[in-house]
């Protein structure tokens, strides 16, 4: 076997020692992920379409909640109805009478078999 020598032992702890101190070697930069990038631009896009829809559908409803006159074709500018008075409400303590009536009830079950 070759036996190492203090010189090439002492050389070897200076390089060791050179690698772990501060002020060493450069430290490499790490390298980025390859996929890094694209899937940043995945994450970007998906919010991005979340939101559009979230806002299609606050758009939808609130459209649907508000009655907009539609502007006749003639050019003409529509002109508000007169509001309505509004009747009062009877003072006597019975209810008004309503015209509703009662549900219809389902005919009633027959049995299944037959020659009974």
């Amino acid at each position: 076997m070759t036996e190492r020598t203090d010189l090439e032992l002492a050389e070897r702890i200076r390089l060791l020692e050179e690698r772990s101190s501060p002020g060493g070697r450069p430290v490499r930069a790490r390298r980025r992920h390859p996929a890094t990038a694209s899937r940043i631009l995945l994450v970007g896009v998906s919010v991005a379409s979340f939101f559009a829809v979230i806002t299609g559908f606050g758009l939808r409803q609130n459209s649907a909640s508000t009655a907009v006159a539609p502007v006749p074709a003639t050019g003409a500018v529509p002109v508000a109805a007169a509001p309505t008075v509004a009747t009062p409400a009877p003072t006597s303590a019975t209810p008004a009478p309503t015209s509703i009536a009662p549900a219809p009830q389902p005919p009633p079950a027959q049995s299944t078999t037959r020659g009974s």
